[in-house]
């Protein structure tokens, strides 16, 4: 779903390392001479995914893809 122009939700699915539905969000709003970006996640909190939060960090897992994300998005911007 969009609203234009500021506003993105994904129904986010993965399959690895634990099979699960997320959605994101992506607010983007003025800020200075550029802009800021708003990127959540909201999702269900199981005992799996508690558990696994134990051993590794979730940002540490989806940190790369949001900073690859959000380079493909200032790059589409600057166009």
């Amino acid at each position: 779903e969009s609203l234009p122009p500021n506003r993105v939700t994904i129904d986010l699915h993965l399959l690895e390392p634990i099979n699960s539905r997320s959605g994101m969000l992506m607010q983007i709003e003025p800020a200075g001479s550029g802009s800021s970006v708003i990127w959540t996640m909201r999702g269900a909190n199981t005992v799996l995914s508690k558990v696994m939060s134990v051993f590794t960090s979730m940002d540490a897992m989806v940190g790369p893809d949001f900073d690859r994300g959000l380079a493909q998005l200032q790059a589409a911007a600057a166009k």
